[in-house]
């Protein structure tokens, strides 16, 4: 591609962070679940979802659904 970047890029954004005790869960999501949802907004659902059933896989795919039902349009991945 003579020298030039194509509009992907294989580099990852990171942060480090400490999680503590009084960490509840962590979600890592990729820019599809970002388009749809906001960083609290998507706390709040998996909390709600995590008191009703405390079934972490279970919550990722309602995750997943939820922003499908959202209009999602991009890949869709989460790890919690």
């Amino acid at each position: 591609m003579s020298g030039r970047g194509g509009p992907l890029s294989a580099e990852p954004e990171l942060k480090l962070t400490t999680l503590t005790k009084d960490d509840e869960f962590l979600i890592i999501g990729s820019d599809g679940i970002w388009d749809v949802f906001r960083s609290q907004n998507a706390v709040d659902f998996a909390r709600r979802k995590l008191q009703q059933h405390n079934d972490v896989k279970q919550c990722c795919k309602e995750i997943i659904g939820e922003a499908i039902k959202r209009g999602a349009t991009d890949n869709l991945t989460v790890v919690m």
